[in-house]
């Protein structure tokens, strides 16, 4: 007859406690016939592997939810500078056009033109990629 039956109570000094003694080691070793329980721990092992799964897992799925609204907000941002730039240069057209400088007026009002117009073509690039 086995003198450790598989459950059983384990009297320590504090009092009773209901643990099996086939599950509670105290010392970590283990009684003959029966295999230890694997201790998974993400420290090493198995539960290191799991962590990198799940961490690739994680950046597949929110990088791509987070690169798109960054991506539309960079282009907003840039096509507000260059609208800013362009409605300088166009008070700069003004000015010229006032004082009849036309050498400056001219490049003033090429250079609005072109700010401008690359300012819009981001912002309608920004709202193409919000709607993708």
């Amino acid at each position: 007859m086995d003198p450790h039956p598989p459950f059983s109570i384990v009297v320590v000094r504090s009092g009773f406690h209901k643990r099996t003694h086939g599950i509670y080691r105290q010392f970590g070793g283990h009684t003959a016939g029966q295999t230890p329980h694997p201790a998974i721990c993400y420290d090493g092992g198995v539960g290191k592997y799991r962590a990198v799964r799940v961490s690739a897992k994680f950046v597949r799925h929110v990088v791509p939810a987070v690169i798109k609204p960054l991506h539309a907000l960079w282009n907003e941002v840039i096509g507000f500078i260059f609208m800013c730039m362009g409605v300088v240069f166009g008070f700069y057209t003004v000015r010229y056009a006032i004082k009849g400088d036309s050498g400056r007026l001219l490049v003033a009002g090429m250079a609005a033109c072109l700010m401008f117009g690359y300012g819009v073509s981001s912002f309608l690039r920004a709202r193409k990629i919000s709607r993708s």
